[in-house]
Order: structure tokens, then C-alpha cells, then sequence
């Protein structure tokens, strides 16, 4: 992977050592000349749809790729909300199933769309976490003939350690539970195989990894599932005719099959935008990806480490994602860090134009294809000068 001829395709390079992908993405230059085409014919055409269907297409055939799915299994969202949301509202879950997750870890979107089935009598079995990680074996446990859904992160969006989703799986296989997974984390920056993952819907947004931007997501449904789930919200877009009046069959409503009958509307420009981030993404290859940032990760959480900052480890001994991530979680805001020392160090990284994340309390640095050695040195000559300030005597 040419990472030298990838960052000149970031200008965000050129400002910031970018490490909060975890975030927010920045937009490559290739995926913003996409988007000026787009709005270009806008202007002279309104509407062109041979243009149009080709930017949906391109981005629902590399999403798929990238995940290893087929195309009739992507279905568009406005983000993973609404994928989980999706999975959520069409289980038809009834009083006295459960749905099963591990909610002190999970990001808003993976917990909202549940608790909203609470009003219908459904249980929500809340694991606790082990050491700040997702314990498989105690979600796998909770499991039983009434689970209707589990619901976990591949990442978590803090602290950042992975999930082994084997023993889950395996689990809810066994009582014909959905696993979904929050993917948002994970997705576009480390190889995902839904197959090998045994993951029976996958939710994510495209404005972190895929490099897309606010405003749209994807849903993966295995077969089977797409099949089984209620659609609570119907529109052309997932009828079987889209360019048919329903008159024309008696207002008969036909849905199409697999994962598209979900779909209310597509995002054609995000659409041209995703697309153009997709290529890229398949052209320096998941592999290849997921390999660089972990290397670099590994780099950062060592020298941070050397520097007494604290470190976060995953306790089961998942290999490392592709976040770094400084203290303990805490229950309060989402969005600021408490400890003095990390508070002081979030305000020196920002001063060196370090693009990083504060979130329940810990800091939080994400790696991307465009990252390099460079960006690993920023952040560490900011956290080793902080520490030293540390160690001088007040002035007089």
C-alpha cells in the first residue's frame, strides 16, 4: 500500500495529524471531485438518472465487496441508527422474549432502537462488561429460546477493543436468535466477512471508515433474515415494480425481495460520494488496511505506554483495532474526558493541531488507511512534552 501517494489524495493531511476517524472522516479529494461532478449535472440537467442509478449501484456492489455479500443482501439508511432500527422494529417481538447486549459498551445507536421495545413487554438482558470489554462467554450465556436479537459492537466505539463474535454466533445460531452488529466502528478499516462471522445483519455509517459522509449508511441482511423481518416503513423503493403504479395491480402491494424491500428513499449524491470512497478502499485492500493501522495503533499504544499514560489493553487478548484509547469510561458525558492529566493533554493536542476524541471520560486516537509514521511522532512529542511539563517545579 502506497500510503505516501494516499495522503495526497487527503488534503486534511496537509492541516492535521488526523487521528479521529473514530469520528468523523476526512473526505479524499477523489470522493469531493465525485461529488462536484454530481452537483455539476444537477446544475445543467436537474436530473440524470443513468448518473444517478450509477452512483447507487457502484456504491451497493462495493459496500458488498467490501464486506463479502452479495448485492441483493445491502439495502441504503440514513445511518446505522436506522439499520438497527430496521432489524428492531421488524423482529415482531412480542412480551416475554429478550433481545440481549452489552449496553454500558454500546454506542446510542446500538441501544435506543432496542429500549424502544421495553413498551412492548420485550426484556433487555444488559451484560456487564469485564474490564472494559465486551465478556463473549457471559453474552453467549445469556442467550436462551425467548432471545430474539443480540446486538453487539465489532468494535466498541470506547474503549476500541474488538469483539470475539465466535462464541455469540455460535449462540445465537443455536436458539434462531439475529446477532447484529454495530459495525461502524470496524468496517472499511478491518477486514469484515459476513459469512465468516456468522452475523445475520451488519449496520453502519458511511462518515467514519467509508469516508462518505453524514447522512447515509448500509444495512446487510443474510437472506434468511431479510425474508423473516416485518417492513414497518414501505416505500416504491422496496416495492417489486418501483416504476409501476400500484393501480396498475390492483393495489396489490408486492414487495421485492431481500435486503432492498427496507429501502424508503435513496441519497443520490452521498451515493456518488460512497462510491468514489468504496473504490478506494478496494483498491489498497482490507487486507492491506487492516494490517497498516494496526501497526501503527500498536506503535502508539507502546509509546504512550513508555510515557505512563494509561494505556487501555484489551483484557481477553483480541488483537489490537485500529484505536488508542487513555483511561477508564466513565457514566457521564459522552462527549468530555474528567481526569486533570488527560484533560491537559487533550488541550496540548489540540493547540499541535492533533485531531483526536474525548469520549466517556478516556481520549481516543483513530488510525486510517491515510495515516502513517509521522502522525504516530506528532502525537507522541505532544504526550512526552506534557509529561515533562509535569515534572518541572512551579514558577517562582
Amino acid at each position: 500500500m502506497d500510503t505516501a501517494r494516499i495522503r495526497q489524495n487527503f488534503p486534511a493531511t496537509a492541516r492535521w495529524t488526523y487521528l479521529d476517524t473514530a469520528s468523523t472522516g476526512p473526505l479524499p479529494r477523489s470522493s469531493s471531485q465525485a461529488a462536484q461532478a454530481f452537483l455539476a449535472d444537477a446544475e445543467v440537467n436537474a436530473r440524470s438518472n443513468a448518473l444517478w442509478r450509477d452512483g447507487l449501484d457502484r456504491a451497493r456492489a462495493g459496500f458488498a465487496a467490501l464486506i463479502r455479500a452479495d448485492v441483493s443482501d445491502i439495502a441504503f439508511t440514513k445511518n446505522a441508527t436506522e439499520g438497527v432500527n430496521i432489524v428492531a422494529a421488524g423482529l415482531g417481538a412480542a412480551p416475554g422474549d429478550n433481545v440481549v447486549l452489552c449496553g454500558v459498551l454500546e454506542h446510542p445507536a446500538n441501544i435506543t432502537p432496542w429500549l424502544a421495545l421495553r413498551a412492548k413487554g420485550v426484556e433487555l438482558r444488559l451484560i456487564a462488561p469485564d474490564r472494559q470489554a465486551i465478556d463473549a462467554d457471559a453474552v453467549a450465556a445469556a442467550v436462551d429460546s425467548r432471545t430474539r436479537a443480540v446486538a453487539v459492537s465489532t468494535v466498541t466505539f470506547m474503549p476500541g477493543f474488538r469483539t470475539d463474535l465466535a462464541p455469540i454466533a455460535a449462540a445465537a445460531k443455536r436458539h434462531n436468535a439475529l446477532l447484529l452488529v454495530d459495525a461502524t466502528q470496524s468496517v472499511g478499516v478491518l477486514q469484515t466477512d459476513v459469512g465468516a462471522m456468522g452475523v445475520d445483519a451488519l449496520a453502519t455509517s458511511t462518515h467514519k471508515y467509508l469516508l462518505g459522509v453524514y447522512g447515509q449508511g448500509f444495512l446487510y441482511l443474510a437472506p434468511k433474515w431479510a425474508d423473516r423481518l416485518a417492513a414497518t416503513f414501505v416505500a416504491t423503493a422496496g416495492y417489486r415494480d418501483p416504476g409501476a403504479h400500484p393501480a396498475a395491480s390492483g393495489f396489490d402491494w408486492a414487495e421485492t425481495v431481500g435486503a432492498r424491500r427496507f429501502e424508503t428513499g435513496h441519497a443520490f449524491a452521498s451515493s456518488a460520494i460512497a462510491a468514489a470512497s468504496l473504490d478506494l478502499l478496494l483498491a489498497a485492500g482490507p487486507a492491506a488496511i487492516e494490517a497498516h493501522v494496526m501497526h501503527l495503533a500498536d506503535d502508539l499504544a507502546r509509546g504512550l505506554s513508555a510515557l505512563a499514560w494509561p494505556v487501555n489493553r484489551d483484557p481477553f487478548g483480541q488483537p489490537q483495532s485500529q484505536l488508542v484509547t487513555l483511561g477508564a469510561i466513565a457514566d457521564g458525558d459522552l462527549y468530555a474526558v474528567g481526569d486533570p492529566a488527560l484533560q491537559r493533554l487533550s488541550a496540548a493536542l489540540d493547540e499541535a493541531g492533533v485531531r483526536h476524541s474525548a469520549r466517556r471520560g478516556a481520549l481516543r486516537f483513530a488510525f486510517h488507511l491515510f495515516n502513517d509514521a509521522s502522525d504516530v511522532a506528532a502525537a507522541l512529542a505532544v504526550a512526552e512534552a506534557v509529561r515533562r511539563s509535569e515534572k518541572r517545579p512551579p514558577a517562582a
